[in-house]
């Protein structure tokens, strides 16, 4: 017996569902985290903007009074497209193959950017960067860097434009 299946309607429409896509995943939102972010990927030195020093608030409630503060960069963005670009690849080559097959792609590219945002994430938490400065270790919970109160973190997503 001889069946017709013509999925070619289907591989259509998945392949323009495709077309055009628009992945992306990390502080996505305007707002003190995507600064923090932006610091933190690039590095930054911080001067007074007003007189000679920065206030730095301690967490015993003392301040320090510092003429700069330099952030050194801690790429965890560029670390983990390094890492991963060839792993996103190839799921995008199994999303191309999926969509001449007819099926539906839309859960399969919010798949991929979520994937990209916990990659991030993970990054962040296992990453090689330069340590805190002792100033930084003594104001916070502990010396990892890019972690603290998890704000950063949790502002990094992933999202489908398309």
């Amino acid at each position: 017996m001889i069946k017709d299946t013509n999925n070619i309607p289907e591989a259509i429409q998945s392949l323009n569902e495709l077309n055009g896509s628009n992945l992306r995943a990390g502080v996505l939102d305007d707002g003190k985290e995507h600064m923090i972010a932006h610091v933190q990927e690039y590095g930054a030195t911080i001067t007074p903007k007003n007189g000679e020093y920065l206030t730095i608030p301690m967490r015993d409630g003392s301040f320090r009074k510092l003429k700069s503060v330099t952030i050194p960069a801690r790429p965890f963005i560029a670390q983990t497209v390094l890492r991963h670009s060839e792993e996103w690849g190839k799921i995008v080559n199994e999303m191309a193959i999926s969509a001449i097959s007819g099926k539906n792609v839309k859960g399969l590219k919010k798949n991929l950017a979520d994937k990209m945002a916990l990659d991030i994430k993970t990054t962040m938490f296992n990453g090689d960067f330069k340590a805190n400065a002792p100033i930084t270790i003594a104001n916070k919970n502990g010396s990892r860097p890019l972690i603290d109160t998890g704000a950063l973190q949790g502002a990094v997503r992933g999202e489908v434009e398309k």
